[in-house]
């Protein structure tokens, strides 16, 4: 009778004992999603991120552009609930998001120009508002938080698409806006476009894709100022405030 009571408490022990692993094995992962739900701006890059790893093992058949779109979606979706934490309204980077993402749906299965420019006119201005919005976010007070510098390099990215779907746009407007690397005659992809946008904002230089209509170099015009003057004033102030706060400590 003994030993079967001692085994019985032995068997709990090392029930115990394994619901103790298990908990203390999950604990790191609630953990880390807590620190990531009081950082969403750190959520946002990395779903931008992925999303920019996943890019280039996606085709340009007609499945391939289903997959680009359905992960263009889910940055898109993180971008506007991202708007929503900010002082700006939400529903404004709600109502473009959708434009842009249901007539590129459809351009995508009907092949419509008309469509293709609503929906990249769309994609790009939800971009541009969820920059905008997260610069606000990041400009509200005088102190520097750690959400607010990942913002940054959130908002780098954000511009970077934005300004990625102007020369989609360009693209579909007129077929010669670029040439392609190696000189090769056919429309870039979208990997090629998101180089170049990137290249672009971060003022580090065209490399082997260049515009060549005078709408594809005003756009890439603006985009160099915009991200000088990004670095400028929104990057190097934010810098400014944490000094002053290491400082202060």
């Amino acid at each position: 009778m003994q030993d079967a009571t001692s085994d019985e408490s032995e068997n709990q022990g090392v029930s115990v004992s394994k619901n103790d692993n298990t908990s203390s094995s999950a604990w790191p992962l609630l953990r880390w999603l807590v620190r990531l739900k009081r950082r969403p701006s750190a959520l946002l890059l990395l779903v931008q991120l992925l999303a920019l790893l996943a890019y280039p093992f996606v085709s340009e058949s007609r499945a391939g552009q289903v997959i680009s779109t359905a992960i263009s979606v889910g940055v898109l979706s993180a971008a506007v609930w991202m708007v929503h934490r900010s002082p700006r309204p939400g529903w404004i980077a709600g109502v473009l998001a959708l434009c842009g993402v249901g007539a590129w749906t459809m351009h995508n299965a009907g092949g419509s120009e008309l469509f293709g420019v609503i929906g990249a006119v769309g994609y790009a201005a939800a971009y541009f508002y969820a920059a905008v919005s997260l610069i606000t976010y990041m400009m509200s007070d005088e102190q520097a938080t750690r959400d607010e510098l990942w913002a940054a390099g959130a908002t780098f990215m954000l511009f970077t698409e934005a300004y990625a779907w102007l020369f989609v746009l360009c693209q579909l407007l007129q077929q010669d806006a670029f040439l392609a690397p190696g000189g090769a005659d056919r429309p870039l992809v979208w990997i090629e476009l998101i180089f170049l946008s990137a290249t672009n904002f971060s003022a580090t230089g065209l490399s082997d894709i260049i515009p060549l209509s005078p709408h594809a170099r005003t756009i890439a015009i603006i985009e160099q100022w915009n991200g000088v003057m990004y670095m400028a004033l929104i990057v190097s102030r934010l810098a400014g405030m944490l000094g002053r706060k290491r400082g202060s400590d």
